[in-house]
């Protein structure tokens, strides 16, 4: 019978210092008979157990019973180590506890003194996109104190000796071994896995500070970007990365942080303070024979006080200051239109595909994260997703890719080839499929420090304007060229224009005398089929598969799913309406509904729900967000506000303000019976479950219900089966996974929708 071992976090502990241990001795340990499983990893980054946490909080327990059935064979030590699994309550504890068999797992908590946790923690909020200053950020934490997790521990160990009534757990001292010089992986090591001896760490750290003056730049730029609207796939922190390649930007953000060292100031944090001297008394009476390596008072680290610096706001005075921040934002913005996501999006390349007016567009990303998002794409490796490479041209010496170069290219060298001029020609064979294509070139920009920190790069496509980028450093470009603007020629021509080309030798050690402007590598063409018409598809026996008689275009989805509200159990749904361009008011769209409370509260009407008393926020599992609990129904929804934007206070106002409003609305919209109503639970339904909600909202009036599963050999994707008048069984081809619901089916979720429409419109006819 397994052991199972749970390093639980906290956050800022050095979890990852000791996951980046783990992953790479895992072949070490694995000799040792202890497993630290690969299964929920997909990147070679990855070090935890995130996607496991993740399957654990949305309960979908038949993915992890096939591994757990595994590992609780095996006769060693399972090591699972998930900051996120600190957070979880006692439902989400009781399905692993059920997944183990029963087992009862070791337990390792870390904690860390609070004087030190609270200006890291900070400074990971501002990097996520916190805009608070230091002293709001200590002053919120401190008024919230008892009901925070990562200060009063109670929370966690109450939580997990409720279900692990028999659990070994222990708490580390993060601080208590820092101040013993310690190191923490070994320490683990000789501990909790009980080895004589530990392994060499890896010391190198795994998260760099940002220091005072560069987190005061990503606090104050969140804050702008905040107040300008500027929602973005890419943070602050990683717009100000790429910006600052640019000798001139970076030359701007200098001069800014040289006016903030005139306000540098200091905030003390005091463990012993009167807000937590008594919260910490308590703390080591009730946990402090837990501690590992006990102190002789039992402490779970020596309180101290800790003077932090910051940057007070006072350098915004000063006018050039305040316009040198301006400046930079203004770049970061004409940046985030431009940047690409840190990873390839699937799912944008299907919409891409099958919008017929979709404009052509051009988006970037430089160094680091240009090697990051190519490594994510299809094309990097064998096609998948469906994704279909037309093309994949490398340049260099070969001769095999020459004929696609026409005029302004110097002669191939080894990897590459330079432009030589203001202009640069490149033909490709179009492909003869009628559907939209996406292009993507890999190149260097030649620049010069100050003289010359940036490339202008403007792009024409059969004579069409693509879009222009300023670029510097190692660029993967990335092109969406709409089907209307390659159709009636045999080639696709791109123009490429580079007014800022320059002469090496014009900047010294160089003789060079090419006019030069960027090292293209390779240029690679892709597509994604686009959907088509299941209506030929042998359909189950009442199925109706509708192409025909639905007059609604792929362009026209906006309107098609306004005429569908989600009822949960997920946000899956109204993600898919986000994606289509439209957002609708709506109280579960983007609430965790199980089947019963749904039941309830439907039965119920809804009585109570958005009454201050039944309203609590919360703090969300990944720490970076806050959540809203209903105590009346037990839903759960986003705020849609990051830590440190808003006070648990002003949330709550504003869902006792909303909420009745919204229960009013959807009384109505049952009421009225004009919608469909969607909902897919987390788990399967069985068909008895599925007419039970039927019959509950069928009781306000005539609306329908479209209950989703998963397709099967005898119902293809976009089946729509009619099970009763209002009730209907739509069929997808897969869900979004838990660790990512915005890798959703859109396709499909159009096809089911479109004929979901179709055979009501069927009923109200006949």
């Amino acid at each position: 019978m397994a052991r199972y071992l749970l390093h639980i976090g906290l956050p800022k502990t050095g979890t990852k210092y000791l996951q980046a241990n783990f992953r790479r001795l895992r072949s070490v340990l694995a000799e040792r008979g202890v497993i630290y499983p690969a299964d929920w990893w997909r990147e070679e980054h990855e070090v935890n157990h995130d996607r496991l946490a993740e399957h654990l909080r949305t309960g979908n327990i038949e993915a992890l019973r096939p591994i757990f059935d595994r590992l609780n064979a095996s006769d060693g030590t399972v090591l699972l180590s998930c900051e996120g699994l600190s957070g979880f309550n006692s439902t989400e504890l009781a399905r692993l506890h059920e997944l183990m068999n029963g087992n009862i797992p070791d337990i390792i908590l870390y904690c860390r003194r609070w004087s030190d946790w609270i200006p890291s923690a900070w400074q990971q909020v501002v990097k996520e996109g916190g805009h608070a200053t230091l002293p709001e950020y200590v002053a919120e934490t401190l008024q919230q104190a008892y009901g925070s997790p990562a200060i009063n521990l109670s929370h966690i160990v109450k939580t997990y000796t409720e279900v692990f009534k028999a659990g070994n757990l222990r708490i580390f001292s993060y601080s208590n071994l820092a101040d013993a010089k310690l190191d923490i992986g070994e320490e683990f090591f000789r501990t909790a896995l009980h080895w004589e001896s530990a392994p060499p760490m890896h010391r190198e750290p795994v998260h760099e500070s940002l220091g005072t003056f560069q987190t005061e730049l990503v606090r104050l730029l969140n804050s702008l970007r905040r107040r300008r609207g500027a929602p973005s796939e890419v943070t602050t922190r990683r717009l100000l990365e790429i910006a600052l390649d640019r000798a001139d930007l970076r030359a701007l953000a200098d001069e800014l942080v040289e006016r903030m060292h005139g306000s540098v100031a200091e905030i003390e944090i005091n463990d012993a303070s009167p807000g937590l001297r008594g919260l910490f008394a308590d703390l080591n009476d009730h946990y402090g024979k837990l501690l590992h390596r006990q102190t002789a008072d039992q402490k779970l680290f020596a309180p101290r006080r800790n003077s932090v610096t910051f940057v007070q706001q006072d350098y915004l005075a000063d006018p050039n200051a305040a316009s040198a921040a301006q400046r930079i934002l203004a770049e970061m913005q004409t940046l985030d239109r431009l940047a690409l996501p840190n990873t390839f999006d699937v799912t944008e390349l299907r919409r891409f595909t099958n919008d017929l007016d979709a404009p052509p567009t051009i988006r970037f990303a430089s160094g680091g994260r240009a090697a990051d998002y190519l490594a994510s794409h299809p094309v990097a490796g064998a096609p998948r997703e469906g994704v279909e490479v037309n093309l994949d041209a490398a340049f260099g010496a070969s001769e095999a890719t020459h004929t696609l170069l026409r005029g302004g290219w110097s002669q191939p060298e080894a990897r590459f080839v330079w432009s030589q001029g203001t202009r640069a020609e490149l033909r490709l064979e179009r492909p003869v499929s009628q559907r939209n294509y996406a292009a993507l070139l890999v190149f260097r920009a030649f620049t010069r420090d100050t003289r010359l920190p940036f490339q202008h790069v403007e792009i024409s496509v059969n004579g069409h304007d693509v879009g222009n980028i300023e670029v510097f450093g190692y660029i993967v470009a990335e092109m969406h060229l709409p089907w209307r603007l390659l159709a009636g020629r045999p080639e696709i021509e791109f123009t490429v224009d580079l007014p800022k080309a320059a002469r090496p030798a014009d900047f010294g050690g160089s003789k060079d005398q090419r006019q030069l402007a960027l090292s293209l590598e390779r240029v690679v063409l892709y597509s994604h089929p686009p959907i088509h018409s299941a209506a030929s598809s042998t359909a189950h026996p009442g199925a109706w598969i509708a192409a025909g008689p639905v007059q609604v275009e792929a362009n026209d989805a906006p309107k098609l799913f306004e005429r569908f509200e989600s009822l949960g159990e997920n946000c899956e749904f109204g993600l898919v309406q986000r994606r289509c361009g439209i957002e609708p008011l709506g109280l579960l769209r983007f609430s965790s509904t199980p089947l019963s409370p749904l039941l309830n509260a439907l039965r119920g009407r809804f009585a109570g729900m958005g009454r201050p008393e039944f309203i609590e926020i919360e703090v969300s599992q990944s720490g970076t967000e806050y959540m809203v609990f209903d105590k009346r129904f037990h839903f759960r929804y986003h705020a849609w506000v990051k830590l440190g934007e808003q006070t648990p206070e002003e949330i709550h106002a504003r869902e006792c303000r909303r909420l009745p409003l919204l229960v009013r609305k959807l009384i109505e919209d049952l009421s009225e019976g004009t919608k469909i109503f969607v909902y897919r639970g987390m788990e399967p339904l069985t068909e008895a479950q599925a007419r039970e909600l039927a019959a509950a909202i069928g009781a306000y009036g005539p609306g329908t219900l479209l209950w989703v599963e998963r397709a099967d050999a005898a119902n293809p994707p976009g089946t729509v089966i009619r099970l009763g008048p209002t009730l209907l069984k739509g069929h997808i081809d897969r869900f979004a996974p838990p660790e990512n619901a915005h890798d959703l089916s859109l396709d499909c979720w159009v096809t089911l929708c479109r004929n979901a429409l179709a055979m009501t419109r069927e009923t109200v006819a006949a």
